[in-house]
């Protein structure tokens, strides 16, 4: 019987190191969209936007997946796996980023 959990917005970052890969999706598996930002202050602040248009129109919950440190598993292989999908959630760093940067 598959379990009917509460709808999230799901964010996966494939990290580079001059740009970063982008999906937003739902916990449903829809992905929403995909996009390239660069690794400088307006990047992150496109990347906020369109986190926050998303969460206003679903208005659920957000989760962020980033790679761990020397990569891994790439987010779009495993953006919507559970327990061992090589992701790691990483609220506080992108808490410390948004500060960082004025948002």
């Amino acid at each position: 019987m598959k379990e009917n959990l509460p709808l999230e917005l799901r964010v996966g970052v494939d990290v580079g190191c001059h740009s970063h890969n982008v999906a937003i999706g739902l916990s449903t598996g829809e992905i929403l969209e995909e996009f390239s930002i660069i690794h400088h202050q307006e990047g992150f602040r496109q990347f906020f936007s369109r986190i926050e248009k998303n969460e206003k129109i679903y208005g659920c919950p957000v989760a962020v997946a980033m790679e761990g440190y020397k990569g891994g598993q790439g987010v779009y292989h495993g953006i919507y796996g559970g327990k061992g999908s090589g992701l790691e959630k990483s609220y506080c760093d992108l808490g410390i980023l948004a500060g960082s940067i004025g948002l």
